[in-house]
């Protein structure tokens, strides 16, 4: 059994053929032509190990590519306390949806959630009925219990719109 070194010796240098831009290798006992196809087929995950994710993004052939991507990036943000950042990157992953609510609703962040619910809302397929229900329920009393809170903190919403209600009389008539 020979090693390849002991059939093709060592590799003595590297040449390009300026007419056709060929590459060519070369030892002791031949010369091959090297073949490049599909060069930038794996670039995507050295920009992803590099953290430069949207240039990763650009190289992604395939959706599980962009997949991997989006969720790395979203994970960056989520870990560098940037949660509105990686909530709206995590409404466009597949990341399992209770993980991600659970996560902001431990943090506390409610800002991150309604944001993560209004942005999945935006990128959820209608068909997908039970979902869209719960989301816009949840954010629906997100918004009430919202409303609820300027209410409850001492703005009466209807007497300045009627007019003041200070008894001044500031209406229109």
């Amino acid at each position: 059994a020979f090693t390849q070194q002991q059939v093709y010796g060592d590799m003595l240098g590297m040449c390009r053929d300026a007419g056709t831009g060929k590459c060519w290798i070369y030892s002791g006992f031949l010369v091959n032509e090297v073949m490049v196809t599909a060069e930038d087929q794996n670039i995507w995950r050295c920009y992803l190990s590099m953290g430069k994710y949207d240039t990763a993004l650009l190289y992604c052939q395939t959706l599980e590519q962009r997949e991997r991507v989006l969720t790395a990036q979203a994970d960056h943000y989520y870990q560098e306390g940037q949660w509105e950042l990686a909530a709206t990157i995590y409404a466009k992953t597949h990341r399992s949806f209770e993980e991600v609510t659970l996560g902001f609703i431990t943090l506390g962040e409610k800002g991150a959630l309604k944001r993560y619910l209004s942005d999945k809302l935006d990128n959820i397929r209608g068909t997908d009925r039970t979902q869209l229900t719960m989301i816009c329920t949840w954010l629906c009393e997100m918004y009430l219990d919202k409303l609820n809170s300027v209410k409850g903190g001492g703005i009466d919403r209807p007497a300045v719109a009627a007019g003041g209600g200070d008894g001044a009389g500031g209406g229109y008539g």
